[in-house]
């Protein structure tokens, strides 16, 4: 092989500074578009979360008072539910279940206290309704953990982008 050859081979190998400089400055402007969107992403997951845990934490406490024919407390940890909640039995205070704190997510109940179920399974206080959403975002969707006076739970998503007026 002579020396032109030579040259030839190593110009076509790999890549040069130039190509590499200008792929690198596209992705840092990619991962700079992408990154807010998927933050909000993952805020609204968060929520999502949230509300399924409480939404089986209300079935949990359901089903116990059913099966133990005793009163079962959920109640939020410093009265606040964002704090996280534990489920007890209200006679003895044995602990079934916690449910450490949210992260980023406001839970507002529409009564103070305890979520309460009889040993029939039915809700015996006034919370009723659960509001779980985010101020970081107001786009996100609130979700409403709904106990109806059989104590069936359901989740709901909120439609008017207020979160103030649950999820009608």
């Amino acid at each position: 092989m002579d020396a032109r050859g030579a040259s030839v081979l190593l110009r076509t190998s790999g890549f040069t500074i130039i190509e590499l400089m200008i792929t690198i400055v596209i992705l840092a402007v990619l991962s700079s578009i992408a990154a807010p969107a998927f933050r909000e992403m993952m805020v609204a997951s968060r929520v999502r979360s949230a509300a399924s845990d409480l939404y089986e934490t209300v079935l949990l406490a359901r089903s116990e008072a059913i099966k133990r024919n005793a009163a079962i407390d959920i109640v939020p940890s410093g009265g606040n539910w964002a704090g996280g909640w534990t489920v007890q039995v209200t006679s003895d205070g044995t602990v079934l279940s916690t449910h450490e704190a949210l992260d980023a997510v406001t839970v507002t109940a529409n009564s103070s206290g305890n979520l309460s179920f009889r040993l029939d399974g039915r809700v015996s206080t006034n919370v009723r309704q659960m509001v779980l959403y985010t101020g970081e975002y107001a786009t996100i969707q609130a979700r409403c953990v709904y106990i109806d006076a059989a104590g069936r739970p359901s989740v709901r998503t909120d439609k008017d982008g207020n979160a103030a007026n649950g999820c009608v």
